[in-house]
């Protein structure tokens, strides 16, 4: 195995897990992470994993500089909140090296606002950009030192905005753990993130309970009632019904839990209530979470705009925005609905 450079930006429960496990692995690993301030530092940082894979490993550097924190990388893996792709691929583009791959994990509709972005920059060579469907682990950052690894993924979706480098793209990360392979195209990548399908309506529907106890609640083993499985699932199939328009043959969440967790339960509803991977995890403290900052505008969002675009009903995803706009006072941002809509029409028209 050929030890890799890896640069991840996002200090978070992914950033910090994903860090911990490929410098495990024996790669060179630094991370970006933007709340350290005053040229803040940690060399040789070390990172212990428990739970599903335990592991003490170290990672070469931890900064608050993206500069410092890009010195040297050959692959470039993005795991911040899709809210702050704005702002970071904007300080990227000033800095990166052309010849890096960079890895949306997971995409969320990122891959479409960084093409956008480096053309307005006028930098058309540049194509080394792939996207996952998700992240690999179910996990929780503890505290500085220590993640807990509740679940690793079983396959993980490649594609890119760019078909010419999915094959590249895909040898890099195979070479680091084989367990990526690749999608029909981008809108399979994106249509196959359960985390919108789940975790808006769990959110939403529980909004009493989250708001008295302050998230101090099995998120789903308490949270995810039969009636509230129930909505879950249909949301699920208007995701699967958009991706058969596309061409895509998408497996539902029951079956991704099947795949991705060895689930063996038969109904949704047990499947999600049950799971050793995701039960014993605290709701959100309140609605100003990323179940919901995220997964509806970079989540269920452009899976309504793509119903309406291809004459698909979606009345529970487009009930579930509505509720959450109302009950939260905003109207969230359409930007990844906007650069979805504007890629089907100008590189994706077959798709009309």
């Amino acid at each position: 195995m050929k030890k890799k450079n890896i640069t991840i930006l996002g200090g978070g429960n992914a950033g910090f897990a994903v860090a911990g496990f490929f410098s495990h692995l024996g790669h060179n690993v630094r991370i970006y992470k933007k709340s350290l301030i005053n040229n803040q530092k940690f060399i040789d940082h070390r990172i212990v994993s428990k739970g599903a894979v335990e592991f003490e490993s170290r990672i070469s550097l931890v900064t608050g500089s993206m500069k410092e924190a890009l010195e040297g990388a050959e692959l470039i893996i993005i795991t911040v909140p899709a809210y702050y792709h704005d702002v970071l691929f904007d300080e990227l583009i000033e800095l990166f090296d052309q010849k890096t791959m960079i890895c949306l994990m997971p995409d969320n509709y990122g891959g479409f606002l960084l093409m956008r972005k480096l053309q307005e920059k006028r930098i058309s060579n540049f194509k080394k950009v792939i996207s996952l469907n998700s992240v690999l682990f179910a996990c929780r950052q503890i505290d500085q030192e220590t993640t807990s690894m509740k679940g690793v993924k079983n396959e993980i979706m490649v594609s890119s905005v760019y078909q010419e480098v999915i094959d590249e793209g895909l040898k890099i990360l195979n070479d680091i753990y084989p367990i990526f392979k690749k999608g029909a195209d981008i809108f399979e990548v994106l249509l196959s993130n359960m985390n919108p399908v789940v975790h808006t309506a769990a959110s939403l529907l529980n909004a009493g309970w989250i708001e008295t106890t302050k998230g101090e609640f099995d998120f789903y083993r308490e949270g995810i009632s039969p009636s509230i499985a129930n909505i879950i699932e249909k949301i699920d199939n208007e995701r699967v019904a958009v991706g058969f328009k596309l061409g895509l043959r998408l497996d539902s969440l029951l079956v991704n839990m099947q795949k991705l967790y060895d689930s063996v339960e038969k109904d949704l509803y047990t499947s999600l209530s049950r799971s050793g991977v995701h039960t014993k995890d605290l709701a959100p403290i309140s609605l100003e979470t990323r179940y919901i900052n995220e997964d509806i505008p970079y989540g269920l969002m452009p899976i309504s705009r793509l119903g309406k675009l291809l004459n698909v009903q979606t009345i529970a995803i487009d009930t579930i925005i509505s509720l959450s706009e109302i009950m939260l006072d905003k109207v969230f941002d359409k930007t990844a609905s906007d650069d979805m809509e504007i890629f089907l029409r100008t590189v994706k028209t077959a798709t009309f």
